[in-house]
């Protein structure tokens, strides 16, 4: 049930008055005074409850029904993540890696597969592209590993030629010190 507090109304909103008492999944009941339909964005009208107040101090609630009519889905990870037949999903996977890390393309169950890239890891997750091949939806719930890039060292070319090195952590000394000293020779 999506709500919105009628101080966040324009004025000249149709409210259809209507009193419905509203309980929450914490046990709290509040009374709704009547429904609206508000478009939010590009989105087509949707019914929305009119109350007085609303917690956190917001304006406006997007309900369940509000989500899936508009095609938005809220994913627990732990309980499997849902994935449309034949679909392409950017999925967010939980980890406890953190910084860039390397994604190898894998079949994660039947028909189920993660692409490959260098992904980065944020507040316990990391994205990556799914595809389910299947014709029915299925349920993830094998997850995709990252492992740590791998260590560059030597000298790599350009398109027109011009060598460079890597200058970075992970780059072995010498093959930096290398470099330096045929910089200096140019």
């Amino acid at each position: 049930m999506s709500l919105v507090k009628e101080t966040g109304l324009a004025r000249g909103l149709k409210i259809k008055r209507q009193l419905v008492k509203i309980h929450g999944i914490t046990g709290n009941v509040m009374e709704a005074k009547g429904k609206v339909d508000l478009g939010i964005g590009e989105t087509s009208l949707h019914e929305f409850m009119l109350v007085s107040d609303l917690p956190m101090k917001c304006d406006i609630l997007l309900g369940q029904d509000w989500l899936e009519r508009f095609g938005y889905q809220f994913q627990i990870p732990e309980l499997g993540i849902n994935l449309p037949a034949y679909s392409e999903t950017l999925v967010r996977i939980p980890t406890t890696e953190k910084g860039s890390r390397l994604l190898e393309a894998e079949e994660l169950e039947e028909n189920v597969f993660c692409s490959s890239g260098v992904v980065e890891c944020v507040d316990n997750s990391f994205i990556c592209l799914v595809i389910n091949c299947n014709p029915t939806d299925k349920t993830l719930r094998k997850f995709p590993r990252t492992q740590e890039l791998p260590k560059l060292s030597g000298k790599f070319v350009d398109a027109k030629g011009r060598v460079s090195c890597p200058e970075s952590s992970t780059a072995s000394k010498i093959a930096i010190s290398a470099c330096k000293r045929r910089r200096t020779r140019t």
